[in-house]
């Protein structure tokens, strides 16, 4: 995975994981900006980061979108 551009404070597998632990099936940014020390606006440029990468998928809910792992990452791990 790519570190180029992202804040070295959360690496993607504790972004992966943050996602992984949260109760519902898919997450928010703003969710994950309350559990991780990032703003939503940089938790939302990794996520589609990881997005490119095939690692999550996101869906959009009105203004909002959801994430979560991919089922194919998901079994690699």
């Amino acid at each position: 995975m790519s570190t180029r551009g992202k804040d070295r404070s959360v690496s993607d597998e504790e972004l992966i994981q943050a996602i992984k632990r949260h109760p519902d099936p898919a997450v928010k940014s703003t969710e994950l900006a309350e559990q991780l020390p990032l703003t939503s606006t940089r938790i939302n440029e990794l996520l589609k980061s990881l997005e490119s990468e095939g690692i999550l998928k996101k869906k959009s809910f009105g203004s909002a979108n959801g994430w979560w792992v991919s089922r194919t990452q998901d079994l690699d791990r």
